[in-house]
């Protein structure tokens, strides 16, 4: 029997893709009929890794915060996967105690995916495997089942899904984050690239929100005349990112969550008398992101009582459009975030910017100053405007096109929700709304009552549509 493996079982939701993934494989390799084969992990790793883990703990190495996100054992990098999965509660950031429960508990964990890993390749014939959520543990199952050379689904932001043959010397993807990462283009733009490009930044200029899926929908409030009078003094920007939600999505930085970048950079801020304006991202304020919301808003609240006494700090608490600060911001104002799209908006602006080499597109583009480790973030912290980049005008068109109109991406032709939106004849507002369609609840009891109500928001002979032009449209990296 020749299986296909997968994280996720093939119910609701997760039945179109992973059946649309089958089909992709069998036409693609013109192989035999494959049958799903869930991946059950197993609840205790191996001896050697008792003692791997001991070890770290002995030694302390568990406790470093510089270097406990590179902890590797057998050459598959085990710390930022834990590390990340242990910032998505919010008593992480809430207790230390908890913490280190969580951070010793999901090291063990690591070494329960290892060895079931290691126990699949032994004992079950399979050359393909799904995984979701390669930013967390997943991604110690995708380390080693690429370097066993198999051929791997998913579907991360902001691509949409891919396949990597790891057959085909793909080294260069061993690290999850590159994965996902928008990809450097040598060749220029076309000039019919070129020109739909600029159409598109116009129409961005005016509302960026309206083209970013998670912005969508998001209930944004005016700013009060007197906070705008006050803007034009500020020499930085900074934009905030979720601090519980995939902490080291696009790779390690030198900071291990987004609390860590933040306060970094406050109190470089308040020791070298800066004045900053400090937004609070819109998701913050989202009701229909759940827990996730609730949890990013207090701790950014927390943030702000920290330092909201500093005279040249001045907080927006409440969902703003980017584009109603930046008119008000001089334009000697840098803006500072980790990985964050604002990026782009503030170069069509023409503000300089500083940003982590860890953003979701290649660090060759340059279309912001960036830095790699937090020696070089200091650095270009302390330089003054003068000695700072504006953006590659070429590069920033390329970005651009890669993220808002390539084929492929999140936002393209080919991504599961346009897929979906064409299959159903509806607007992506309203399926995105609609928990009957977007629901992968799979572990509820009575799950054949659930799989009657989504086949009834999403008829058979839709869902054989979308898996036809799905499977079809899937990118090979």
């Amino acid at each position: 029997m020749n299986y296909f493996l997968t994280t996720r079982k093939p119910l609701l939701i997760y039945k179109l893709y992973l059946n649309s993934f089958k089909k992709n494989f069998e036409i693609k390799y013109k192989n035999k009929k494959v049958s799903f084969l869930h991946l059950r992990n197993r609840k205790l790793p191996s001896f050697k890794y008792f003692i791997f883990l001991l070890s770290i703990l002995v030694t302390g190495k568990i406790f470093d915060k510089k270097t406990r996100a590179n902890i590797s054992y057998n050459d598959v990098i085990l710390g930022n996967h834990v590390i990340s999965y242990v910032y998505r509660n919010f008593k992480s950031y809430d207790s230390k105690i908890y913490f280190y429960f969580y951070l010793i508990k999901y090291f063990y964990l690591a070494g329960c995916y290892i060895k079931t890993s290691l126990t699949y390749l032994k004992k079950y014939n399979f050359n393909c495997v799904y995984l979701d959520h390669l930013m967390y543990l997943n991604g110690i199952y995708y380390q080693i089942f690429a370097k066993n050379k198999k051929i791997i689904y998913s579907n991360n932001y902001p691509k949409s899904a891919y396949m990597i043959d790891f057959n085909k010397k793909k080294k260069i993807y061993y690290d999850f984050s590159n994965s996902s990462r928008l990809g450097y283009l040598k060749k220029n733009l076309t000039n019919a690239q070129e020109k739909k490009i600029e159409k598109f930044k116009k129409k961005y200029l005016k509302r960026n929100s309206k083209f970013i899926s998670h912005m969508k929908n998001t209930k944004y409030y005016r700013l009060d005349n007197k906070s705008k009078l006050r803007f034009n003094d500020y020499q930085y920007i900074i934009f905030p990112h979720s601090f519980t939600d995939a902490q080291m999505v696009t790779g390690f930085s030198g900071f291990e969550s987004m609390v860590d970048w933040l306060i970094f950079t406050l109190e470089f801020m308040k020791k070298n008398n800066k004045k900053a304006i400090i937004k609070a991202h819109p998701n913050f304020f989202k009701k229909d992101f759940g827990i996730i919301s609730l949890w990013d808003k207090k701790i950014f609240e927390n943030i702000k009582k920290r330092y909201e006494n500093e005279k040249n700090f001045f907080f927006i608490n409440k969902s703003v459009e980017n584009l109603e600060v930046l008119k008000q911001l001089n334009k000697n104002c840098v803006g500072l975030t980790h990985h964050g799209t604002v990026i782009l908006e503030m170069a069509l602006h023409n503000f300089k910017t500083i940003s982590s080499s860890k953003c979701p597109w290649d660090s060759r583009y340059k279309v912001s100053n960036n830095w790699s480790n937090v020696i070089e973030y200091k650095r270009l912290l302390s330089k003054k405007w003068d000695a700072l980049n504006f953006h590659d005008k070429d590069d920033l068109n390329k970005t651009y096109y890669q993220y808002f109109l390539d084929n492929f991406s999140f936002n393209g032709k080919y991504s599961i929700h346009e897929i979906m939106k064409r299959s159903l004849n509806k607007s992506i507002t309203s399926l995105k709304n609609n928990p009957k369609i977007f629901s992968t609840d799979a572990s509820i009891k009575d799950i054949s009552s659930q799989e009657k109500i989504f086949n009834k928001y999403f008829p058979v002979k839709k869902q054989e549509k979308f898996i036809k032009i799905f499977s079809n449209n899937i990118e090979e990296l």
